[in-house]
Order: structure tokens, then C-alpha cells, then sequence
């Protein structure tokens, strides 16, 4: 039973780039409110 399990889950996880084919990042960029600033953010378009 554990055997067949591990087995889908290796399957699923190595199918899953498939999935993400589409997925592009264009000009992204990172945000900061000062040098020391502790809190930032990061966009991706």
C-alpha cells in the first residue's frame, strides 16, 4: 500500500513541470522603502 503510494506521488511530482509550461516571468522587479528597510515586495508581470 505505502509502496503504490510513494509510486503516485514520484509520478505526480515529476508530471508537474508539464503543467507549468506556459508560466513566463516578464519584468520583474523589487520594491524597498529605504537602504534599511526591513519589509520589501517583488512583482513579477
Amino acid at each position: 500500500m505505502i509502496k503504490k503510494t510513494l509510486m503516485a506521488v514520484t509520478a505526480i511530482l515529476f508530471a508537474v513541470p508539464v503543467f507549468a509550461g506556459g508560466i513566463e516571468i516578464h519584468d520583474a522587479y523589487a520594491r524597498s522603502s529605504g537602504k534599511m528597510a526591513k519589509a520589501g515586495a517583488v512583482f513579477m508581470m
